[in-house]
């Protein structure tokens, strides 16, 4: 009968050789990625950026990773810290999705330039989505690049012709190079967008509705309090922006703080 000191060491012969249960094991970045998405799109943001920075530490040349941290850092409007991720994950690898990320995460940054040139890339990376890139024109807007934005929702009319937030984007654009007389003469035909708010708005930017009566209608028979919310939003933001255009900034400054309650 073999000592017990012999069977000891036979049992931890075996025991080294045997893979640990896979509780016990380390998780590795093939684990981490689909609990990062989960916990991202479940709302438990603090808990992603958590395991982002876990799965950093395992391989700090993985773009995909910086890249979700990055998403992660923005939902946390760490906008500088986002910025810095996106980065860094395309200083190992370019790619268009992640030149869109930091393109919105600079524009949320109020860096509008620095946004339009990252857009700029994703088009020149895939001209079909150049019609489609409505957010650009926006960026053209915020960063003074008027003329462009307005070539922007013109070619996005194409894909998209019956937006009314298209039609007041570009009246904006076009009244900042040709006055507010030309850009409604230019503001571009919608019959029917079917957003409870939206067509009420395009008739102000037409010149046939006030500001008061988009505000009527935007409340007008809702009882759903998301919707009522939403329509309001929209309400405020477009009145905002209508009375920046005719040059009211007393009131458009009224109007934009309603916009964020």
């Amino acid at each position: 009968m073999p000592s017990i000191r012999i069977v000891l060491l036979l049992v931890l012969a075996f025991l080294a050789a045997s893979p640990l249960p896979a509780t016990a094991q380390e998780e590795t970045v093939k684990d981490l990625v689909p609990k990062i998405r989960a916990a991202t799109r479940e709302g438990r943001i603090k808990e992603a950026l958590e395991l982002c920075d876990k799965a950093i530490k395992l391989d700090g040349a993985n773009p995909q990773l910086y890249g979700m941290r990055g998403q992660v850092l923005d939902f946390l409007k760490k906008y500088n810290e986002a910025i810095a991720d996106f980065d860094k994950a395309i200083s190992i690898k370019a790619g268009n999705d992640l030149y869109q990320r930091r393109g919105e995460t600079h524009f949320r940054a109020g860096n509008f330039k620095e946004s339009v040139a990252d857009f700029d890339k994703v088009v020149a990376g895939d001209l079909n989505r150049e019609a489609h890139h409505w957010q650009r024109g926006i960026s053209h807007y915020y960063a003074g690049m008027y003329k462009e934005g307005v070539n922007q929702f013109e070619l996005h009319k194409e894909v998209n012709p019956q937006d009314v937030e298209n039609a007041i984007w570009h009246f904006l654009c076009k009244a900042k190079v040709d006055g507010v007389d030309k850009a409604r003469n230019a503001l571009i035909a919608i019959r029917d967008d079917g957003r409870p708010w939206a067509m009420t708005v395009y008739s102000m930017f037409r010149g046939n509705a006030k500001p008061q009566d988009v505000l009527d209608n935007a409340t007008k028979g809702e009882t759903n309090e998301k919707v009522r919310n939403d329509n309001l939003f929209y309400s405020h933001l477009y009145i905002a922006l209508y009375h920046d255009a005719v040059g009211a900034r007393a009131e458009a400054l009224d109007a934009t703080e309603s916009s964020a309650y």
